[in-house]
């Protein structure tokens, strides 16, 4: 049930979305990383961001498409923040720790984001905890079955430019995804309603056109941060693996979100459960914390 206090309008009375409300979010994300505290400070931040990302669908960013695409960023983030500047470690065994290129042995070590002065290095390591594909690329926590990425030997102009024609193909195909779900809708409404084959075959296609277009979209997000990240200099090569799987894999639930989607949020959700189930409940809560003071 939604809470009193947030009215969502419908979409036609929504406000144009304003372009610095996201980046104040995200910027409310990483403050408490700069303080000693930061799990104090954390929980004081906690109630804004919750707030202003509840209060999201009162805003619109022009179409229900983009507005359904965007909304993404507004579930997810208070899970990051809640996972990583509250409930994760600060220091010591299970905080989060950055070890670089994992497939480098040689210059391999880790270091936590505290143990780091306040530079623009700590903001990128900080920026990279809670972006861009929350899998841990580089960190100690990094997902297993990450796939080996084919463009990791290129130069950056390489890089660059094989992912700019990725998002070019993925943008093509999200549009025409988007016909024949806007093909498939506008069908529904002039087939008879005795056609019940053709109302299966319908439905199917708007499923799957739906689904495909989704794929394409985050397909094309991902490729359009890691061309403007690495032509910036602001992340490697190595540090893009790739996102999507092939849809051909999705055969089970299992396999769309291990192989597919390889994995994408499964420090958040899985986290999220483990300490809402073994440090709530006494009965379940680990020896370390059983001991009395």
């Amino acid at each position: 049930m939604t809470p009193l206090w947030y009215s969502w309008p419908p979409l036609a009375d929504r406000k144009p979305m304003s372009p610095l409300y996201q980046p104040l979010i995200f910027v409310l994300t990483i403050i408490s990383f700069f303080f000693p505290s930061r799990r104090r400070i954390a929980i004081c931040i906690f109630p804004l961001i919750l707030d202003l990302c509840l209060r999201s669908p009162c805003y619109t960013f022009g179409t229900p498409s983009a507005d359904y695409y965007n909304s993404l960023f507004f579930i997810a983030v208070p899970l990051w923040f809640l996972e990583f500047a509250i409930l994760a470690p600060q220091k010591g065994p299970g905080a989060p720790a950055y070890i670089g290129n994992p497939k480098r042995s040689d210059t391999r070590s880790e270091r936590a984001v505290d143990d780091m002065s306040l530079t623009w290095q700590k903001v990128l390591r900080v920026c990279s905890l809670m972006v861009p594909s929350h899998r841990g690329i580089g960190w100690n926590w990094q997902v297993k079955s990450v796939p080996d990425d084919p463009y990791e030997g290129l130069s950056k102009r390489a890089f660059v430019g094989r992912h700019v024609h990725k998002m070019m193909i993925s943008y093509l195909r999200s549009m025409a995804m988007l016909v024949l779900l806007g093909w498939g809708s506008a069908a529904e409404v002039w087939l008879p309603s005795e056609a019940r084959p053709y109302h299966l075959m319908v439905d199917a296609l708007i499923g799957w056109s739906g689904a495909i277009w989704v794929w394409e979209r985050l397909n094309f997000a991902y490729s359009f941060m890691a061309a403007v990240s690495v032509a910036g200099g602001v992340y490697e090569t190595w540090q893009w693996p790739p996102l999507m799987g092939k849809l051909r894999d999705a055969w089970s639930v299992r396999q769309v979100w291990s192989v597919v989607y390889h994995q994408t949020m499964r420090k958040v959700k899985s986290g999220l459960t483990h300490h809402a189930t073994f440090t709530s409940i006494p009965a379940f809560q680990p020896p370390a914390m059983c001991k009395p003071r």
